[in-house]
């Protein structure tokens, strides 16, 4: 079951909310690949037909792209993590989907701890999270 957490910035209004880690679909990796980009669900679903797949997780992370201004707002994306038979692990959902560069994953502590993350909005005060829930 995931964790829906509130996020608010002290210094102005800026409010929003992220349903993180994993829910039921977490384990369904058909359900799980649906928003990864087309060439990324391919290449999962032929690892799936080659049977090279031992294991795998899909969590909604808190993610940022520091190179990119028109994503530069935090954002929950789905992260998949697959484990081959090799005991290799291959990440897909890392990379944003505007310039292609590597995410900022924050761990989900953050949102538990907070004062980590810098108001994406105003940039003067670090946000304020809340639990506000569970999702599935």
């Amino acid at each position: 079951m995931g964790i829906l957490y509130e996020a608010a910035c002290p210094a102005c209004d800026y409010k929003t909310s992220f349903c993180l880690g994993s829910g039921l679909s977490g384990r369904d990796l058909a359900r799980s690949i649906r928003g990864l980009e087309a060439e990324q669900q391919e290449q999962i679903r032929q690892m799936e037909e080659r049977k090279e797949i031992f294991d795998f997780s899909a969590e909604n992370r808190l993610v940022r792209c520091s190179h990119c201004p028109s994503s530069q707002g935090l954002m929950e994306k789905t992260i998949v993590t697959i484990t081959d038979m090799n005991r290799r692990q291959h990440v897909f959902g890392d990379r944003c989907r505007f310039c292609g560069n590597v995410l900022e994953i924050y761990e989900e502590q953050v949102a538990e701890k907070g004062d980590e993350i810098v108001c994406p909005k105003c940039g003067k005060e670090f946000l304020i999270f809340s639990r506000a829930g569970f999702w599935d």
